[in-house]
């Protein structure tokens, strides 16, 4: 082994570069990288020439390594980012392999590209295959890990059973360990890789990306490996993460960069299915953010619940946000409903996220959820009217005939008094989805928002899905305006209404709308026409 003491001083203490240009091949040096517990081991390394990859426009130097374990493993994933020196100067970080290789074969990233890495620099893939970095995922069924795959990067996944971070990591040095983060408490999910080196307060690792994200607000976190496992696929060290130590600030195709001690916030989850609650913080990163909180749900599930029963769901995600709170409810029935859930909670988070009002940010995420045995579904199979003619103030009575899932129909009766003058009036039966639809091409105008307070508001006063809605609308003129629907305007206010501003006209508007609650989802539609006549 090329180690001493004296070769260790320099290496940390008289930070130095070589040239990647001045590399030959036939060159030796030494790499640095953990296999086991805290110890940094050494590796020979030897130069065998340089690879142009014109995808990136950047040159990555080819090695030979040599040394215990790399004689046994191979190139280990886990090792990204592990420091090479030449006569004692800096190199770069070990950072691509090839799976099922005969011999530890490398690729290295030059530090002069890890160094100069900024906002203008590509976040993409290189034509290289990078060493996988270790996805410790903690906390967690491995039968929900696989919904990880909707992550930007393919990773060596590390299962193991318990939760949490460990207080046994290695010093933040070259050839340390360290980590992205994007769960922490009850469970943890963290990319693990090396150090390549620290400048300051400033720690460049990996080699390659860790998520793609380019300028990025990802928790760093320290760590430590208990020991390498070798595989003729691909080798891997078996890491465990360490509690937050500073902030990611890029994510390039060279590498990361972080600052240690700057923390970036994260969202705080909670998760509470029946009586069993989880708490977890979620990195904020922007084009991750929504992918975990829907995992996470899905996961608690599962480990809860299990994966195929019939069962049906209630509850509720409350979205916390600086500008206000956002309240969904939650009913679905199935023998796979996980699956659902997963989407659920996805889509407002991705509406949230994409929508067009800046500023606004997921500060808290709560999820309540409840189960009963059995698929208790309704749908709505027909109506039936007495008559389609009726008097002014008569009393109407609709039968609504619901089909529920193998059980025998049920009927459901709404009365009301027809209007006091003569009019034509649509009867309207509908799950949410239904509703929501109709009204949507009825006055589309109403779903537009300027502010996102309107929107809020809006989405917080939507109908759940357990409720049966029964409409009924006047056929009168209505216009509907940004600031408003105003019902049968007259002929003076339209020509008010100026030219330049958002209007519809529609033939109805809303005269009356009630709503029955179920103890399952409710679907389908149905209508009918009545007069109203003296």
């Amino acid at each position: 082994m090329l180690i001493g003491s004296i070769l260790f001083f320099q290496i940390f203490c008289a930070f130095d570069l070589i040239n990647p240009q001045s590399v030959e091949k036939g060159m030796r040096g030494i790499a640095l990288s953990t296999f086991e517990g805290n110890k940094i081991d050494t590796i020979e390394v030897e130069i065998l020439g340089i690879m142009p990859d014109y995808q990136l426009d950047k040159d990555f130097i080819i090695a030979r390594l040599k040394g215990k374990v790399v004689d046994e493993a191979g190139v280990v994933a886990g090792m990204s980012g592990s420091p090479v020196y030449i006569d004692g100067k800096l190199l770069g970080a070990i950072a691509f392999g090839w799976t099922f290789s005969k011999e530890p074969i490398c690729g290295i990233t030059p530090f002069a590209e890890m160094k100069k890495m900024n906002e203008k620099e590509s976040v993409g893939s290189s034509s290289l295959t990078p060493i996988k970095p270790i996805l410790a995922v903690a906390g967690f069924p491995a039968s929900s890990v696989s919904h990880l795959d909707s992550l930007p990067f393919e990773f060596n996944v590390l299962e193991t059973v318990l939760g949490g971070e460990t207080e046994d990591v290695t010093k933040l040095v070259p050839g340390g360990v360290c980590g992205v983060t994007l769960v922490s408490g009850d469970g943890n999910i963290s990319a693990m890789g090396t150090i390549t080196e620290v400048i300051g307060d400033t720690i460049f690792a990996f080699g390659h990306s860790a998520y793609a994200t380019g300028a990025s607000v990802l928790p760093l976190c320290g760590g430590s490996v208990l020991t390498y496992f070798p595989s003729l696929f691909r080798s891997f060290n078996l890491a465990s993460p360490g509690g937050i130590v500073g902030k990611v600030i890029f994510d390039g195709s060279a590498g990361i960069r972080a600052v240690i001690g700057d923390k970036p916030p994260m969202v705080g989850c909670r998760i509470r299915i029946g009586d069993v609650v989880k708490r977890y913080k979620v990195a904020t990163e922007e084009s991750i953010f929504n992918a975990i909180p829907p995992f996470l749900v899905f996961s608690n599930w599962v480990e809860e619940m299990g994966q195929y029963k019939s069962v049906t769901v209630k509850g509720k995600i409350n979205i916390w946000t600086n500008e206000g709170n956002i309240l969904i409810p939650l009913a679905l029935s199935g023998v796979e409903v996980q699956r659902d859930l997963y989407q659920w909670i996805k889509d407002p988070l991705t509406i949230i996220q994409e929508n067009e009002f800046q500023g606004v940010r997921v500060d808290s995420i709560s999820v309540d959820l409840s189960s009963k045995p059995g698929r208790r579904e309704y749908s709505i199979k027909n109506l039936i009217v007495e008559k389609e003619r009726f008097k002014t103030n008569e009393k109407i009575s609709i039968n609504v005939i619901l089909s529920r899932y193998r059980k025998s129909d049920t009927t459901v009766t709404f009365n009301f008094k027809a209007p006091q003058n003569p009019c034509d009036l649509l009867f309207r039966v509908s799950g949410t989805n239904e509703y929501i639809g109709y009204e949507l091409g009825r006055a589309p105008l109403n779903f537009q928002f300027d502010y996102f307070d309107e929107w809020r508001t809006f989405l917080n006063s939507m109908p759940t899905p357990d409720e049966l809605i029964f409409s009924i609308y006047k056929k009168e003129s209505s216009l509907i305006t940004d600031a408003g629907e105003i019902k049968n305007p007259p002929p003076s206010l339209r020509m008010v209404v100026g030219k330049g501003e958002r209007k519809i006209y529609s033939d109805s508007y809303p005269l009356l709308e009630e709503k029955i609650k179920f103890d399952g989802p409710l679907s389908g539609e149905s209508s009918s026409f009545l007069e109203v006549r003296r």
